[in-house]
Protein backbone atom coordinates (compact mmCIF):
# COMPACT_ATOMS: atom_id res chain seq x y z
CA UNK A 1 0.00 0.00 0.00
CA UNK A 2 1.27 3.43 -1.07
CA UNK A 3 1.41 6.16 1.72
CA UNK A 4 1.78 9.79 -0.56
CA UNK A 5 2.66 12.92 1.81
CA UNK A 6 -0.56 15.15 2.02
CA UNK A 7 -0.04 18.42 2.54
CA UNK A 8 -3.23 20.01 4.17
CA UNK A 9 -3.78 24.11 4.66
CA UNK A 10 -6.09 25.76 6.66
CA UNK A 11 -7.60 29.27 4.95
CA UNK A 12 -9.37 32.25 5.60
CA UNK A 13 -12.61 30.72 4.05
CA UNK A 14 -11.99 26.80 4.49
CA UNK A 15 -9.65 23.73 4.04
CA UNK A 16 -7.18 22.95 0.55
CA UNK A 17 -5.07 19.45 0.51
CA UNK A 18 -2.74 18.75 -2.49
CA UNK A 19 -0.66 15.50 -3.31
CA UNK A 20 3.43 16.89 -4.80
CA UNK A 21 4.06 12.73 -5.37
CA UNK A 22 0.17 13.31 -7.77
CA UNK A 23 0.28 16.48 -9.76
CA UNK A 24 -3.00 17.45 -10.16
CA UNK A 25 -4.57 15.68 -7.28
CA UNK A 26 -6.30 18.76 -4.61
CA UNK A 27 -9.32 19.06 -3.02
CA UNK A 28 -10.95 21.35 -0.93
CA UNK A 29 -13.49 21.37 2.30
CA UNK A 30 -14.76 23.30 4.97
CA UNK A 31 -13.68 21.26 7.49
CA UNK A 32 -10.23 19.41 8.34
CA UNK A 33 -12.18 16.06 8.36
CA UNK A 34 -14.27 16.19 5.13
CA UNK A 35 -10.88 17.30 3.37
CA UNK A 36 -8.63 14.39 4.49
CA UNK A 37 -12.01 12.17 3.43
CA UNK A 38 -11.91 14.17 -0.11
CA UNK A 39 -8.14 13.80 -0.35
CA UNK A 40 -8.00 10.38 0.23
CA UNK A 41 -10.91 9.92 -2.21
CA UNK A 42 -9.04 11.84 -5.00
CA UNK A 43 -6.15 9.86 -4.73
CA UNK A 44 -7.99 6.44 -5.20
CA UNK A 45 -9.90 7.63 -8.05
CA UNK A 46 -6.48 9.20 -9.56
CA UNK A 47 -4.45 5.72 -8.97
CA UNK A 48 -7.32 4.03 -10.06
CA UNK A 49 -7.59 5.82 -13.45
CA UNK A 50 -3.40 5.90 -14.13
CA UNK A 51 -4.28 1.78 -13.68
CA UNK A 52 -7.23 1.71 -16.08
CA UNK A 53 -5.32 3.79 -18.69
CA UNK A 54 -2.13 1.60 -18.49
CA UNK A 55 0.22 4.48 -17.03
CA UNK A 56 2.53 4.12 -14.35
CA UNK A 57 1.92 5.28 -11.01
CA UNK A 58 4.28 7.38 -9.12
CA UNK A 59 5.91 6.69 -6.28
CA UNK A 60 5.75 8.20 -2.87
CA UNK A 61 8.74 10.05 -2.77
CA UNK A 62 8.74 10.19 0.79
CA UNK A 63 7.65 8.85 4.34
CA UNK A 64 3.62 9.00 3.80
CA UNK A 65 0.78 10.62 6.09
CA UNK A 66 -0.55 14.37 6.76
CA UNK A 67 1.37 17.99 6.57
CA UNK A 68 -0.38 21.15 8.29
CA UNK A 69 0.57 24.38 6.83
CA UNK A 70 -1.10 27.45 8.46
CA UNK A 71 -3.01 30.24 5.88
CA UNK A 72 -0.83 32.92 6.89
CA UNK A 73 2.13 30.47 5.64
CA UNK A 74 0.74 30.70 1.67
CA UNK A 75 -0.21 33.44 -0.02
CA UNK A 76 -2.07 33.53 -3.69
CA UNK A 77 -0.64 35.10 -6.56
CA UNK A 78 -2.80 38.61 -5.70
CA UNK A 79 -1.83 38.20 -2.01
CA UNK A 80 1.62 38.14 -2.77
CA UNK A 81 1.05 41.18 -5.25
CA UNK A 82 0.02 43.17 -2.58
CA UNK A 83 2.30 42.55 0.00
CA UNK A 84 5.19 43.22 -2.84
CA UNK A 85 3.27 46.31 -4.05
CA UNK A 86 3.02 45.54 -7.29
CA UNK A 87 0.58 43.92 -9.73
CA UNK A 88 -0.48 40.34 -9.88
CA UNK A 89 0.93 40.21 -13.86
CA UNK A 90 4.45 41.15 -11.97
CA UNK A 91 4.44 38.53 -9.73
CA UNK A 92 3.99 35.98 -12.50
CA UNK A 93 7.19 37.38 -14.40
CA UNK A 94 8.70 36.87 -10.98
CA UNK A 95 7.99 33.58 -10.97
CA UNK A 96 8.69 32.49 -14.88
CA UNK A 97 12.06 34.61 -14.04
CA UNK A 98 13.03 32.13 -11.02
CA UNK A 99 12.93 35.10 -8.46
CA UNK A 100 10.05 33.88 -7.05
CA UNK A 101 9.11 30.10 -6.56
CA UNK A 102 5.19 29.25 -6.23
CA UNK A 103 3.88 25.96 -6.39
CA UNK A 104 0.62 25.08 -8.61
CA UNK A 105 -2.35 24.57 -6.98
CA UNK A 106 -5.33 24.30 -8.98
CA UNK A 107 -6.23 27.37 -11.09
CA UNK A 108 -4.00 29.53 -8.88
CA UNK A 109 -0.33 29.50 -7.70
CA UNK A 110 0.52 28.94 -4.19
CA UNK A 111 3.52 31.54 -2.79
CA UNK A 112 5.22 29.99 0.35
CA UNK A 113 5.71 32.82 3.12
CA UNK A 114 9.25 32.33 3.25
CA UNK A 115 10.03 32.69 -0.42
CA UNK A 116 8.20 35.75 -0.39
CA UNK A 117 9.78 37.41 2.45
CA UNK A 118 13.79 36.75 0.29
CA UNK A 119 11.95 38.51 -2.56
CA UNK A 120 10.82 41.16 -0.82
CA UNK A 121 14.16 41.98 0.73
CA UNK A 122 15.37 42.81 -3.45
CA UNK A 123 13.75 45.54 -5.59
CA UNK A 124 10.96 43.31 -7.20
CA UNK A 125 8.90 46.60 -8.98
CA UNK A 126 10.49 48.15 -12.52
CA UNK A 127 14.28 48.86 -12.43
CA UNK A 128 15.05 52.15 -11.61
CA UNK A 129 17.01 52.54 -14.72
CA UNK A 130 14.74 52.37 -17.09
CA UNK A 131 13.03 55.30 -15.29
CA UNK A 132 15.73 57.39 -15.47
CA UNK A 133 15.94 56.39 -19.20
CA UNK A 134 12.35 57.54 -20.12
CA UNK A 135 13.17 60.25 -18.27
CA UNK A 136 15.62 61.60 -20.23
CA UNK A 137 14.33 60.45 -23.47
CA UNK A 138 11.46 62.80 -22.71
CA UNK A 139 13.77 65.21 -21.82
CA UNK A 140 15.49 65.24 -25.53
CA UNK A 141 11.77 65.07 -26.77
CA UNK A 142 11.46 68.45 -25.22
CA UNK A 143 14.46 69.82 -25.89
CA UNK A 144 13.95 68.94 -29.77
CA UNK A 145 10.93 70.65 -29.82
CA UNK A 146 12.45 73.97 -28.53
CA UNK A 147 14.83 73.90 -30.86
CA UNK A 148 12.43 73.89 -34.00
CA UNK A 149 9.83 76.27 -32.52
CA UNK A 150 9.95 80.32 -31.77
CA UNK A 151 10.81 81.23 -28.72
CA UNK A 152 8.13 82.73 -26.80
CA UNK A 153 7.89 86.40 -26.49
CA UNK A 154 7.25 87.05 -22.44
CA UNK A 155 6.78 90.96 -24.04
CA UNK A 156 3.13 92.61 -23.62
CA UNK A 157 2.31 93.89 -27.00
CA UNK A 158 1.52 97.76 -26.98
CA UNK A 159 -1.69 99.44 -27.81
CA UNK A 160 -0.57 101.96 -29.84
CA UNK A 161 -2.46 102.71 -32.94
CA UNK A 162 -1.24 102.73 -36.69
CA UNK A 163 -2.13 106.17 -38.86
CA UNK A 164 -4.32 104.92 -41.92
Amino acid sequence: MRQYKIILHEGRKGWTAEVPDLPGVYATGKTEEEIKQRILSAIDFHIASLEEDGEPVPEPAGKGGFTLRKAEEIFTTAEAAEQLGVSPGRVRQLILQGRLKATRFGRDLAILEKDLDAVRDRAVGRPAAKKEKVASASARVLSARAATQPPISTKKASNTQLDP
